[in-house]
């Protein structure tokens, strides 16, 4: 899971200011609903499927997802927001440690 949230962080560290709006705050929310949902689909059927440590039942997965996804895309708009002061692994450090005391990968 560490690589794919790091990949993730990796493609979106660029200089890219369009990228940065469309995905900070004050970007639309189509395109933030859009990236919530492909990250809930990534944990569905990839994360939970070949790195879970037990497999769960659909509404169980349904929550989970919903609560990782939104939890990933909030990490992500507040590292746009902070001027991605941290270098992917670095963030991806963060998010990987605070999902893992909470108990979740």
């Amino acid at each position: 899971m560490g690589t794919a949230i790091y990949e993730l962080f990796k493609f979106l560290d660029t200089d890219c200011p369009v990228e940065s709006a469309l995905l900070s705050e004050n970007g639309t929310r189509e395109i933030h609903m859009y990236l919530i949902q492909q990250i809930k689909t990534f944990l569905a059927d990839v994360i939970f499927p070949n790195f879970g440590q037990k497999s769960f039942d659909q509404v169980n997965l349904d929550y989970r997802t919903t609560y990782l996804s939104q939890a990933i895309f909030g990490i992500l708009q507040l590292w746009i927001k902070r001027g991605k002061q941290e270098s992917p692994q670095e963030i991806t450090d963060i998010l990987m440690l605070m999902l893992a005391s909470q108990g979740h990968v």
